[in-house]
């Protein structure tokens, strides 16, 4: 699976204190794009998009970010959480 974006901003450094300070702002939203292959997963100003074929992937790779970066806290949830309805109603 390649990881890396195709399209979109490049989310913008901040360290954990300022994320947490801005209690995470933003709803993480993945939508089906127009074209019907390809699917965008967008927070604030950053987004992203990728083929519908590495979905599952994704799911994969956040969750085990989520898993093997604990002091990140739970800024991954949100993303697995919109990831996995986008999934799910699809």
């Amino acid at each position: 699976m390649n990881i890396t974006p195709r399209h979109g901003a490049k989310a913008p450094c901040e360290s954990r204190v300022e994320r947490e300070n801005r209690g995470m702002a933003g709803t993480c939203t993945v939508t089906l794009l127009e074209d019907g292959v390809t699917f965008r997963i967008a927070r604030d100003a950053w987004f992203s998009d990728y083929p519908l074929t590495e979905l599952d992937g994704w799911i994969a790779f956040y969750r085990r970010l989520r898993d093997e970066q604990p002091k990140a806290l739970n800024s991954y949830d949100e993303t697995i959480r919109a990831l996995e309805d986008f999934a799910a109603n699809r």
